[in-house]
């Protein structure tokens, strides 16, 4: 084999690699953020809350996730109308996490290579995983919190929410000093290709 070919085979790896065609990295959602996509689930449910004067509500979510690579989940609440999204995509250097705050699919608050259990972004929101939170008398495990208390410009409805890996939303604390929890595991499910 003469130089030139030699060196025609080194630059056409080097091409080749940095084009990502020899790429074998595997996509995943690092950190304790991977507990919200280690199962297959597609539904729909409706649950009470009550908050701390006393007012109940019924909140509607939807999830969906595929095992171990997607996370979407999404819920309203009736009567104060608060909107919460949150979707986790795999990926090749550990995953996205999106919050969509209330309904303007514009505001989307982005979390980029997950790892450990805390992350923050440049505009002040927060997402920590919490090992469990106890709500009334019950106790969740794989607790997301979003935290908006450092944001300069908050443009979500609530200082911070509660989303359970396994349950969906169990606690919202809003801006004027009212925390809305979760009072029941599920009123209704139903499938949503139903």
């Amino acid at each position: 084999m003469n130089k030139f070919t030699l060196s025609a085979i080194i630059t056409g790896t080097f091409l080749l690699t940095s084009c990502g065609y020899f790429d074998d990295s595997e996509e995943y959602v690092g950190g304790e953020f991977n507990s919200f996509v280690q199962k297959e689930q597609e539904n729909s449910t409706t649950f009470e809350v009550k908050d701390n004067l006393g007012i109940t509500d019924t909140y509607t979510d939807y999830t969906y996730r595929h095992k171990p690579e997607y996370y979407d989940y999404r819920v309203v609440g009736s009567i104060n109308n608060i909107e919460i999204q949150v979707v986790i995509q795999c990926t090749d250097d550990g995953g996205d996490l999106t919050v969509h705050c209330g309904s303007d699919e514009d505001v989307k608050i982005v979390f980029k290579n997950l790892s450990g259990n805390k992350k923050t972004n440049k505009d002040g929101y927060s997402v920590t995983m919490l090992d469990s939170l106890k709500v009334g008398s019950k106790t969740f495990k794989d607790v997301l919190e979003i935290d908006a208390t450092g944001a300069e410009d908050n443009a979500c409805d609530y200082d911070k929410a509660y989303i359970a890996a396994n349950q969906g939303l169990i606690r919202i604390d809003l801006q004027d000093s009212i925390t809305i929890e979760r009072t029941s595991k599920k009123a209704t499910e139903r499938n949503p290709v139903d």
